[in-house]
């Protein structure tokens, strides 16, 4: 039996979840720019990131659920292990404002890419992959 936000028994109180989640993550990246174009203030550029990363989650989650089924609360414990990397490829366009140049408006666009594996003890390992398009538009000041 599923139970959501708009069930009964949870807009009637007798449904209650709490999580506790601990995550304990690491990275250590690096990324490389070159620019190709520039002219006054315009630049385009080429961009490239690369990232490993690493750690542990914990996370314990009750359910509680009031009923006369006799059903008891019980606890689902995760402890798993998270390895993985990312990249990402861009172009990257810039105009600087001003006459220090020291404000910035971007717009980067490209592709990015990310691979993840999740050990869970006595369960085995779990691979993930993500991909798709990457844009951003910013507004940078450096001073």
């Amino acid at each position: 039996m599923k139970f959501d936000s708009t069930s009964p028994q949870a807009v009637l109180g007798l449904y209650d979840q709490t999580d506790k989640t601990t995550d304990i993550f690491g990275n250590v990246g690096l990324g490389a720019t070159y620019a190709f174009y520039t002219h006054g203030r315009f630049s385009v550029g080429l961009q490239g990131e690369l990232e490993a990363f690493g750690g542990v989650r914990n996370q314990s989650s009750l359910e509680t659920i009031q009923t006369d089924l006799g059903l008891n609360p019980a606890t689902a414990n995760i402890d798993n292990t998270v390895y993985g990397g990312a990249g990402k490829g861009t172009v990257h366009f810039e105009y600087r404002l001003g006459s220090s140049g020291f404000c910035r408006i971007f717009l980067d666009g490209g592709a990015q890419y990310q691979y993840s594996l999740i050990s869970y003890p006595g369960a085995g390992d779990k691979t993930e992959t993500l991909w798709g398009p990457y844009v951003k538009i910013g507004l940078r000041y450096s001073f």
